[in-house]
């Protein structure tokens, strides 16, 4: 790359170093900095025929990139889903190869922050950690997300604990610790069902869900004649209504 650099400011109109430059940058992920250099080699010659076709390919890929990243700053995950299908017909070249595999990792990341079907998601993370024998601490994240919503909390545990080997970072202390406490949960009383609420529930669906039951059982509004079962719901349904309210489940 540095020879190619050199080169290119030594010999005037060497429009194949800028073209060299590009490619090389392209086979190693960086589209900006590839469209760059390709638009240098158009700028000596308009009509080059290999930097005019380079130019057009990194241009939609740069722009689909970009794509990405804004759907995901602003959560438009349907949207990111596209943009990173899209890469994929887009680049079909060994070349190509970084881009494609970024493409993958956003469809899993995407997928799992959309809260797309949870088997649908960690079938699609599963077979890109597979494909490439890697162990990428972000989609490993995204498939443990998944694996939450399926309420598989000990795949999601391992999913955050290898994750943990390359990633030493805050959001995966919090997703490890989060799914300890949700492990815990489950092997107590089942609250969730007494609200009759997902596991994956948020605070707010489940103090509707308690809402609910409180009029129904609360003993002086009951219309029943069994006043003790009345009375015995109350109890149960505030109690996981406490429980289930605990902060430390939605940090």
């Amino acid at each position: 790359m540095n020879d190619l650099k050199a080169t290119a400011k030594l010999i005037p109109d060497n429009t194949q170093a800028f073209l060299q430059i590009s490619l090389l940058l392209y086979s190693m992920g960086d589209a900006d900095d590839s469209l760059t250099n390709i638009r240098e080699c158009l700028k000596l010659d308009p009509d080059h025929k290999q930097c005019h076709q380079h130019y057009l390919k990194v241009k939609k890929l740069a722009k689909q990139l970009e794509n990405i990243r804004d759907a995901t700053s602003q959560s438009r995950w349907e949207d990111c889903l596209e943009k990173a299908r899209q890469i994929l017909k887009l680049s079909n070249d060994p070349q190509s190869a970084t881009f494609v595999y970024r493409a993958h990792s956003s469809l899993c990341t995407c997928m799992s922050r959309g809260k797309l079907p949870a088997k649908e998601t960690i079938d699609t993370c599963t077979e890109i950690l597979d494909t490439y024998h890697v162990s990428d601490a972000e989609i490993l994240v995204s498939r443990a997300e998944a694996h939450i919503l399926n309420e598989d909390y000990d795949a999601a545990l391992a999913d955050f604990q290898k994750a943990h080997e390359s990633e030493d970072s805050q959001r995966i202390h919090d997703g490890i610790k989060r799914v300890q406490k949700l492990i815990k949960q489950s092997k107590k009383r089942d609250y969730y069902k007494i609200l009759n609420v997902r596991r994956t529930a948020n605070k707010p669906e489940i103090l509707r869900a308690y809402r609910k039951l409180a009029i129904k059982w609360h003993p002086d509004k009951y219309e029943g004649d069994d006043k003790k079962k009345a009375e015995k719901m109350f109890i149960d349904i505030a109690a996981a209504k406490e429980v289930l309210t605990d902060p430390g489940l939605f940090c």
